[in-house]
């Protein structure tokens, strides 16, 4: 019975129009044996399993050929098979990771000075190359600078940031990249196609995107799938292999979690946790995931493989952000707790918590302090003395509870004057324009649905879809004008960077120029009501108004007169 030989061995690149990728370092090598130009010292460079070892071996066989040097070596003569079977005399392949001392470079440079014994050049491929000891590569420096005509060196490493620069400057430094999950997925579907077995594409393209850019690991998990199935390789095989979650079940459990299901997110955790599934590759799968949402969000692009739906478009792009950031979070955190599975349902709960598109902005504002001319278009001169500012900060916090969070709309500009310096400026509030009983709604079809293009927007986010989701739509919409009514307890927003705002999406999506008013609804149903002889309540409403505004315009004045007082003694 022949020994078996394993995948990534039987399938290792002996010419170089079987390597997969890495053109730019196939192409100089090629051109160097055409034109017989082959520099003394090659320096391969690369993550692991992308072909160094192999793509050296192969340069050997061009420059020891019984045919002569050339760029196809013939795969038939007695040099070429030798080497291909690891015989070969004259292509000493070193451990550079268990010779390191000093005295093993010694020993390698002594032969140096003798001719090869079958071959034209004597080839020494020095592995791992970054292993060696600072003085076996002072030792290497003059050799390498300046050997003998037979003699040709390949390094190879996978950090070549441990080199000195002295070595690196002898060498032609080829660096080999990491594959393509295509190009990877399309060897192993050759692979499993010259072995008569059935496979999935999307089970290849997994496979592909957990050997990270690695042919060997790759094809090493093949051989381990090949080894669990029955009849043919398919998703749930190669998902339950790798401990990953089907894609179908990371879309759910992400969907959740912004839906705030919590039924569905208690069974996708329990799922999870009984199907032992690698914590870690989950969240790498989330991350993904969500990664592929806002570029389709943000750039409109990505593969046909990879499109969102359209509830993906449902997601706010600053909350995948936010998702994103705590995963990453989650992930270096992960091995801190008690154990794996704690810590992935705490972040699963802490992204239940945090959501920047369901948060009461509102109640936030209510929450800080209000500044005593919020709606002036100019402010208050500040004194440059230090003495009274105590007695500054004491009336601005009195003024504040008593006098503007329960201030009504004026109509009118109120100036108030003070009988040391007439230079005060004035208050002016914003001017509300009442609509009339003699006004007639009398839009045109094309504008009868624009108050609901507004309002359904995707623009609409946070505090604007607040403001317009309560609001009262304007009476005319054919006018360029629109006074919007929003409810008492969102007040506070009426401010003109939010006029602004809207403003702005109506001109991106409506397409028309709209000079947007906001204005508080109980203010305008109070201006609304007609004073007559026998509405006593609406006189009272009026009256308390009236001495509101009074009680506002005492303690402004004392408020101006205290700033401009002389300082304390």
């Amino acid at each position: 019975m022949q020994d078996y030989k394993a995948l990534a061995r039987q399938w290792r690149p002996q010419s170089f129009q079987y390597f997969v990728g890495q053109q730019h370092a196939i192409t100089a090598l090629q051109q160097s044996l055409k034109r017989k130009s082959v520099h003394h010292a090659h320096l391969l460079t690369g993550t692991r399993g992308v072909g160094k070892t192999s793509l050296a071996r192969v340069l050997a066989k061009g420059l020891s050929c019984i045919k002569g040097v050339t760029d196809v070596p013939c795969e038939q003569c007695e040099h070429c098979k030798a080497i291909e079977q690891g015989n070969y005399v004259d292509l000493i392949e070193i451990d550079a990771a268990s010779k390191t001392k000093v005295e093993d470079t010694k020993e390698l440079l002594n032969q140096v000075h003798y001719p090869p014994v079958q071959g034209r050049y004597k080839i020494y491929l020095i592995d791992e190359v970054h292993s060696l000891s600072a003085n076996s590569f002072n030792a290497l420096l003059k050799t390498l600078e300046e050997p003998p005509e037979h003699i040709k060196f390949i390094l190879a490493t996978t950090d070549p940031q441990k080199l000195p620069i002295t070595i690196q400057s002898r060498c032609i430094q080829l660096h080999l990249q990491q594959l393509t999950e295509a190009d990877i997925a399309k060897q192993l579907e050759k692979i499993l196609t010259d072995r008569s077995t059935t496979f999935s594409h999307q089970a290849m393209m997994t496979l592909a995107e957990a050997a990270n850019g690695s042919m060997r690991d790759a094809i090493s998990l093949l051989e381990q799938a090949i080894a669990l199935c029955k009849e043919s390789i398919d998703d749930e095989l190669i998902d339950n292999m790798l401990g990953r979650a089907p894609k179908a079940d990371i879309k759910s459990l992400v969907h959740s979690i912004h839906n705030n299901a919590k039924e569905k997110i208690s069974e996708h955790l329990g799922k999870i946790e009984k199907n032992q599934l690698n914590y870690h590759t989950v969240i790498d799968q989330m991350i993904t995931y969500l990664y592929q949402v806002t570029q389709q969000q943000v750039l409109s692009t990505g593969n046909e493989a990879n499109k969102t739906d359209t509830d993906d478009k449902r997601f706010g792009e600053e909350q995948v952000q936010l998702y994103i950031q705590q995963l990453i979070k989650a992930k270096g955190e992960l091995d801190l707790y008690p154990d794996q599975p704690m810590g992935f349902n705490l972040t699963v709960l802490r992204m239940m918590a945090f959501k920047l598109e369901q948060t009461s902005l509102a109640e936030l504002i209510k929450q800080q302090p209000l500044p005593i001319m919020q709606e002036t278009n100019e402010t208050l001169p500040r004194q440059s003395n230090t003495k009274n500012e105590s007695t500054v900060a004491t009336i601005i916090n009195g003024a504040s509870k008593g006098a503007i969070v329960n201030h009504p709309t004026q109509e009118t500009t109120t100036a108030h004057k003070s009988n040391n310096n007439p230079k005060v400026p004035t208050q002016t509030t914003r001017e509300v324009t009442q609509p009339t009983n003699s006004q007639v709604y009398t839009s045109a079809n094309n504008h009868e649905d624009h108050w609901n293009q507004l309002k359904n927007s995707n623009e609409c986010r946070g505090m604007i879809s607040q403001i317009l989701a309560t609001a009262i739509a304007p009476n005319n919409l054919d006018d360029n004008n629109w006074e919007i009514r929003i409810d008492s307890s969102l007040s506070n927003l009426a401010t003109p960077t939010f006029e602004q705002k809207i403003e702005a999406i109506c001109l991106k999506t409506l397409k028309r120029t709209i000079k947007i008013s906001l204005t508080c609804a109980n203010t305008d149903q109070a201006k609304e009501k007609p004073i007559g002889p026998g509405d006593n309540h609406t006189k009272k409403e009026k009256s308390t108004i009236t001495k509101k505004t009074e009680t506002h315009n005492k303690k402004l004045d004392h408020f101006i007169n205290t700033l401009e007082a002389e300082p304390l003694e």
